[in-house]
């Protein structure tokens, strides 16, 4: 029993007096945002992520005046999506920074 009792203490000892509550000033979170610039043609991609749009796409220019495009390739297709010109986010953590007719301007959040 002593022998226990003695286990947990230097246990509660190791684990600070908050046990093994998650403490909020202990929590590390970084985040790295890389801005891409795309001109009409380009291919880009948001580091080392593989899926949706922030695995990779191409700017494809504007089909109109208040339109954009962007291609996303997949296996063996490619397709296009049109977003209106008003647009701040084309997916979660990839935000539009400026589009014009000639470039594409967007930051990465990853």
């Amino acid at each position: 029993m002593k022998k226990t009792a003695v286990t947990l203490a230097l246990l509660a000892g190791l684990l600070g007096t908050g046990g093994c509550a998650p403490r909020d000033d202990c929590t590390i979170e970084e985040t790295v945002v890389t801005e891409l610039t795309l001109k009409v043609g380009e291919f880009g991609s948001c580091g080392m992520i593989y899926s949706g749009l922030k695995g990779g796409f191409t700017y494809a220019g504007m089909s109109d005046k208040d339109i954009f495009t962007v291609v996303k390739h997949g296996f063996r297709k490619a397709y296009n999506l049109y977003f209106p010109v008003r647009t701040k986010e084309l997916a979660e953590g990839l935000t539009v920074l400026e589009v014009t007719p000639e470039y594409l301007k967007v930051e990465c959040e990853e």
